[in-house]
């Protein structure tokens, strides 16, 4: 009797297919990890605490002076001012700073790890603090401005109580710059309000510009308060020599001027160049002065 061929079930026929499948998935996933691991991964360089150049990085650099910035007296010579922003965070920068051997103004931080501390530190070793009052930045989804920020959808007494808060803190201050503020400082009758409250407690205002339309400066000029704005920032770019660049350009407009502030942060590229500016400064008959004494 003639056997009946043996019957291949349908059921198994799908197997081959599928391992020919995950071979050619296996073979295309190593291409193309070899072919990743060929190019070297860019990595951007982490920033141990928040600057304010992240938050309204589009801020311009240098700035022309504002159209009725008046210039320093003659004989008080050409003055430099330089302010320290976001300061708080961490000591050592501040340490170094200090030890610079120039007068420089230190501007801190609300709610931050070293706020009280640092901000007595340096009124006792004989430098000028101010208060870096955050503000609210145009693009608050990335850019967080921090505790203790004025918001424009705030009360007008809560951003009062705001700032009594904030200035409660540092104690010590001088005089108030903003720290991002995009938005809010295009806003007249809420920088009234900040103003206004500023001048009753006797300090002065600089303008830090972080947007082109910032109203800070102007209004602080009509409501009679001792204020000045800012010229250049010193590390917009981090990097060395755009820092380099920035302090050679803020010297030059201080002895073409007579008064000029700039700002910078306490990252180690600007700490350095700090360190080193005193010949610089000696060299261009320029005067580092704290910014009490270039507002007007």
């Amino acid at each position: 009797m003639k056997k009946k061929p043996a019957v291949v079930s349908r059921r198994t026929g799908w197997v081959p297919a599928l391992l020919l499948v995950f071979f050619a998935g296996g073979v295309l996933t190593a291409w193309l990890m070899a072919r990743h691991n060929t190019v070297p991964s860019v990595r951007k360089p982490t920033i141990p605490y928040p600057v304010e150049r992240n938050a309204d990085m589009n801020a311009a650099a240098v700035i022309p002076p504002p159209v009725s910035m008046p210039l320093a007296p003659v004989d008080q010579g050409k003055l430099l001012a330089i302010i320290i922003d976001d300061i708080g965070y961490r000591r050592e920068p501040v340490e170094r700073l200090l030890a610079a051997g120039i007068p420089l103004t230190f501007s801190v931080m609300p709610d931050q790890p070293y706020t009280k501390e640092l901000a007595a530190q340096i009124a006792a070793a004989g430098q000028e603090v101010m208060l870096h009052l955050p503000m609210e930045p145009e693009n608050d989804r990335t850019n967080n401005p921090g505790a203790g920020a004025l918001l424009l959808t705030e009360p007008d007494e809560d951003i009062r109580a705001a700032i009594g808060h904030d200035l409660g803190q540092v104690p010590q201050a001088k005089g108030v710059n903003n720290h991002m503020g995009s938005l809010f400082t295009q806003d007249e009758r809420k920088m009234e309000v900040v103003l206004a409250e500023l001048k009753t407690r006797n300090l002065f205002f600089v303008d830090s510009l972080t947007a082109p339309n910032s109203v800070g400066y102007a209004v602080a000029r009509r409501l009679g308060l001792k204020s000045a704005a800012r010229r250049v920032f010193i590390d917009n770019d981090p990097g060395p020599d755009a820092i380099s660049r920035h302090l050679r350009l803020a010297i030059d407009l201080a002895v073409k001027e007579g008064a000029v502030v700039a700002i910078g942060h306490p990252g180690a590229v600007t700490v350095a160049a700090i360190e080193k500016l005193k010949d610089d400064l000696v060299k261009a008959g320029v005067t580092p002065v704290f910014a009490s004494r270039v507002v007007r």
